[in-house]
C-alpha cells in the first residue's frame, strides 16, 4: 500500500509540474516573404531553416533572438501561436521549444506581429 501511495503521489507531482509548465503562447518568427507565402495555404509556409524541426520561442526569449538573428532584417513577423493546438512532437531543448514532424497551421495562430528593426 505505501509504494502504490508514493508512486501516486510522485506522478502527481510530475504531471502538475509538467502541466504548470507548459506555455500557454508560443511565438514563431519568420520573413515577410514567407508570410506572405503562406496566405493561400492551411499551414504557415517556412524558411529552409525549419526543415529538420520549426523552431519556436517564448515571449521572454523574443528579444534575444530577434537582436541576434533579425536585426539586418528592416520587417519580419512575429506569429503568436497557441501551444495546445499545435501537432507534432514538441521537444524543450537547450531552453528552447522545437517542433518535430509538425506544422503551423493557420488555426493556432492567435496574433500577427509585424515588425521592424
Amino acid at each position: 500500500m505505501r509504494k502504490i501511495l508514493l508512486f501516486i503521489i510522485s506522478l502527481s507531482f510530475v504531471f502538475s509540474h509538467t502541466i504548470q509548465s507548459a506555455p500557454i503562447y508560443l511565438y514563431k518568427i519568420l520573413s515577410v516573404d514567407d508570410w506572405n507565402a503562406s496566405q493561400d495555404k492551411k499551414i504557415v509556409q517556412l524558411s529552409p531553416k525549419d526543415n529538420a524541426f520549426i523552431h519556436f520561442a517564448k515571449e521572454n526569449q523574443l528579444n534575444k533572438i530577434t537582436s541576434k538573428y533579425w536585426s539586418d532584417v528592416p520587417v519580419f513577423v512575429i506569429l503568436k501561436i497557441e501551444y495546445a493546438k499545435l501537432l507534432g512532437t514538441m521537444k524543450l531543448e537547450n531552453g528552447y521549444y522545437h517542433l518535430y514532424n509538425g506544422s503551423i497551421p493557420f488555426y493556432c495562430v492567435t496574433e500577427v506581429i509585424y515588425c521592424s528593426c
